[in-house]
């Protein structure tokens, strides 16, 4: 819970519990893609919280997120993430797709 608490603004004075049903939510979503690890779940929800909580359908997240699946870990796999690359993906996700003529 301490990890939590800094990680999801407010989650400290949440006291109708809706940040606590948002992480949970997120958490099962990560267990859904097949994360395990203590670090890697921090990492999922973390991105949620601070970028979007639908940044993981990003294809680029959605990749990392099978080869985390792999051989390495989605901390592994977004190591070179940085905080302007996440935010362009929301940019992306949020903007109309293009149609190809």
């Amino acid at each position: 819970m301490k990890v939590l608490r800094g990680t999801v603004p407010g989650f400290s004075d949440d006291v109708e519990n809706v940040q606590a049903r948002r992480v949970n939510a997120l958490l099962d979503a990560a267990l859904a893609q097949g994360l395990v690890d203590e670090a890697d779940l921090r990492l999922y929800v973390a991105q949620a919280v601070r970028f979007h909580p639908e940044i993981h359908k990003h294809p680029e997240l959605v990749r990392r997120l099978l080869a985390a699946g792999d051989d390495d870990s989605y901390v592994g796999a977004c190591s070179d993430l940085d905080t302007d690359t996440l935010a362009r993906y929301v940019r992306e996700l949020s903007s109309p797709r293009k149609e190809h003529a």
